[in-house]
């Protein structure tokens, strides 16, 4: 990754630990979701 991706993904992730947080597990809800739904 590069240097000034990985220096605003880490400023990010002090601004914003909790709401990253919520929407990473929204995210794995929504994957597991989809493969009940689609079966895979």
């Amino acid at each position: 990754m590069f240097p000034i991706l990985a220096g605003s993904f880490h400023l990010c992730t002090l601004t914003y630990s909790y709401d990253l947080y919520t929407v990473l597990r929204q995210f794995v809800k929504w994957q597991i979701a989809g493969r009940n739904a689609y079966g895979i």
